[in-house]
């Protein structure tokens, strides 16, 4: 979210929204929050979907998480690793082009 905000870009503020970052993903935010979808970009920094989806398996959370991307040609690999690592995780990847999302 800091590099967001340096690079001055603003957050929608609508009701029920709420921005956090991966490495503020705790048991704590979840029950504060109550998810029912998780978004976040393909790759941000150092962090991948696939960790992100580990992270979301491991603090039990039941709702549906989605990443954001550019079009890519072969999703598939990157739905197996998710599946490997968060088998429960309701998972997909929402292409939508020209986003400026990336890190």
């Amino acid at each position: 979210m800091a590099q967001w905000v340096a690079r001055q870009r603003g957050f929608p503020d609508a009701p029920g929204l709420n921005f956090a970052d991966v490495d503020d993903l705790s048991p704590d935010l979840l029950d504060r929050t109550n998810p029912l979808i998780v978004l976040s970009p393909l790759v941000v920094r150092n962090t991948d979907a696939v960790e992100v989806a580990d992270r979301l398996q491991k603090l039990g959370f039941r709702g549906r998480y989605r990443v954001v991307a550019d079009p890519l040609p072969d999703t598939d690999i990157i739905h197996l690793e998710v599946a490997t690592v968060a088998p429960g995780l309701d998972f997909g990847i929402m292409s939508l082009p020209l986003l400026g999302l990336k890190d």
